[in-house]
């Protein structure tokens, strides 16, 4: 009955080899999958590693600028302390008079003057 419906070519295939031929694709496909599964696997490791390693590099670039940006502070404090020696002021002399805001626009003015000064040097 099945001849039937099949066409002869298929009639003719032993349903012994059929099967067969269907468990080798199964395990082919399992096998196919485990090794893609492997192999995205070695690529995922070999990612985190080297997202580590980025994270790494980072850190250690912060940590120096940081350093810079200490040192830069701990210069502009000292340049600060020169100035008020020179001038026999104090912090709380400087933070009273910045706390005025016609001084603070004057000195914001310079700053602004300063900058466009440098800008047109630059050119």
């Amino acid at each position: 009955m099945q001849e039937k419906y099949l066409p002869k070519a298929a009639a003719s295939i032993p349903q012994t080899e059929t099967h067969e031929n269907q468990e080798e694709s199964g395990v082919s496909k399992e096998a196919k999958r485990a090794e893609r599964l492997k192999i995205l696997r070695e690529r995922q490791e070999k990612a985190l590693t080297a997202q580590a390693a980025a994270e790494k590099r980072t850190q250690d670039i912060n940590s120096q600028i940081a350093k810079i940006e200490q040192d830069i502070h701990k210069d502009e404090i000292k340049m600060l302390d020169e100035l008020c020696k020179k001038n026999d002021i104090n912090y709380k002399e400087i933070a009273e008079f910045l706390n005025y805001p016609h001084n603070m626009e004057l000195f914001r003015r310079y700053i602004s003057r300063k900058e466009i000064i440098n800008e047109q040097g630059n050119d």
